[in-house]
């Protein structure tokens, strides 16, 4: 199976309407997460995912994400162009 990293410039938070930065001081409470990805199992090209904040701590999608950006920005050397392999 071919697997394709996932780039943190392909992530994408918003707050009424307005992009908002991976170093945003507040990222986790945005309204939704926009994920890009460039490849999927069915050779699709640049599928768009949106997913709206859910209001929960545990399990919201931009909480989630909020984290796992933070987390790869807290990696020695990491910038925007980073990258990570989703399995």
């Amino acid at each position: 199976m071919n697997q394709h990293p996932l780039h943190l410039q392909n992530i994408h938070f918003f707050k009424q309407g307005w992009e908002l930065g991976h170093n945003h001081q507040f990222l986790e409470l945005m309204e939704c997460v926009l994920v890009i990805v460039k490849w999927q199992k069915k050779d699709n090209c640049l599928v768009m995912v949106t997913q709206m904040t859910s209001g929960d701590e545990i399990l919201c999608p931009v909480r989630k994400g909020a984290v796992l950006i933070k987390r790869i920005y807290n990696y020695h050397g990491t910038d925007i162009n980073a990258l990570f392999q989703v399995d």
